[in-house]
């Protein structure tokens, strides 16, 4: 959530954004950032699928803890 960016589309597991997105102060460059789970638009955010779910959040839990 800390790297959230603007995009054009909700990205595929492993997609690179490229020109996909809008950067921002905390994000310079779309080209190194690739998403590691599918996600859909819900409310309008690119949020993980249902069945990616519990994987998302887990990768969340252990990025606050580092």
């Amino acid at each position: 959530m800390y790297n959230a960016v603007c995009v054009s589309e909700c990205p595929e597991a492993t997609t690179d954004y490229n020109d996909k997105c809008m950067t921002n102060t905390d994000i310079v460059s779309c080209n190194e950032f690739t998403v590691p789970y599918t996600t859909e638009e819900s409310f309008g955010y690119c949020m993980p699928t249902k069945e990616q779910a519990e994987e998302a959040w887990n990768m969340i839990k252990e990025e606050m803890n580092e």
